[in-house]
């Protein structure tokens, strides 16, 4: 099983956010690790979890 951790940046606006968060656990992973096609698998995965939180962010501030 593969587990994500989504990385911060001090410039993020959500950074306390995901730091809350904290770890996520992705889907079983669909191609062999340290491959290419992995690499832009977990990166759709991360920018997914990304959204998904923005939007909540975005509501809870409405």
């Amino acid at each position: 099983m593969c587990r994500m951790i989504i990385h911060t940046r001090s410039d993020d606006p959500f950074a306390d956010g995901w730091e809350a968060f904290g770890m996520f656990p992705s889907p079983p992973c669909p191609y062999p690790a340290g491959s290419e096609a992995f690499e832009l698998w977990q990166d759709g995965f991360d920018e997914a979890i990304r959204d998904s939180l923005a939007t909540w962010f975005d509501e809870g501030q409405r």
